[in-house]
């Protein structure tokens, strides 16, 4: 963990944390009345949307973006109020804050937006990411495996296609692994079959 300059927070802005990491939107329109700050942070160096887009509801996560609240600002860890999200499996958390304009990865990043939500096993959220620009290559194997084991049958089918060929069998031998009968196993191998049927429907017309 990266040191934080800690400063001492006025009891206004305590609020305002407070209230955004439970989800109190009245708490936070009260703390910010009392003139909390905005930008305010505690000793790990989150604010008012780290902690609102980690544990708090979307509709803190709103109110902080209508107040013009920063959504690309690293805490101690480096992580972003995104990057909290993924973490936390809050999915319509990331949503509103990707729509408001916050970059999903960046390759300078040390822990890679999708790579947080697979290892934790948000399936949800890492779809989320995906279809919004994170790479699937930023996923190492065993948080493919960790997410698909835990993923409904539907979020495994809608994620399957973005392996990579050089890891489908990886993947798959981890989620044995762990789980056999996992759903994932199942449109992991219906996935693959596809693809070699259509290889073999794209090579005989090519005979043709």
């Amino acid at each position: 963990m990266v040191p934080y300059p800690q400063c001492r927070l006025s009891a206004a802005s305590e609020a305002l944390l407070r209230s955004a990491s439970e989800g109190d939107v009245g708490g936070m329109l009260d703390a910010l009345a009392d003139g909390a700050d905005l930008e305010a942070t505690d000793g790990l160096g989150c604010g008012a949307m780290h902690l609102a887009a980690g544990h708090g509801t979307t509709s803190a996560v709103r109110l902080l973006l209508e107040k013009g609240a920063a959504v690309d600002r690293p805490n101690a860890d480096g992580l972003r109020p995104l990057q909290l999200a993924a973490l936390y499996g809050q999915t319509a958390n990331a949503e509103a804050l990707l729509n408001a304009g916050a970059p999903a990865d960046d390759p300078e990043w040390e822990f890679p937006t999708a790579s947080l939500a697979a290892s934790c096993g948000h399936a949800a959220c890492l779809l989320l990411l995906l279809e919004r620009g994170c790479s699937p290559a930023s996923v190492a194997v065993d948080a493919w495996a960790s997410v698909l084991t835990a993923a409904r049958v539907d979020q495994a089918i809608a994620l399957v296609p973005y392996l990579s060929a050089r890891n489908r069998s990886g993947v798959r031998d981890a989620i044995v692994e762990r789980n056999p009968h996992a759903e994932a196993v199942v449109a992991l191998d219906a996935h693959i079959a596809q693809l070699n049927v259509t290889r073999r429907l794209r090579v005989g017309g090519l005979r043709h």
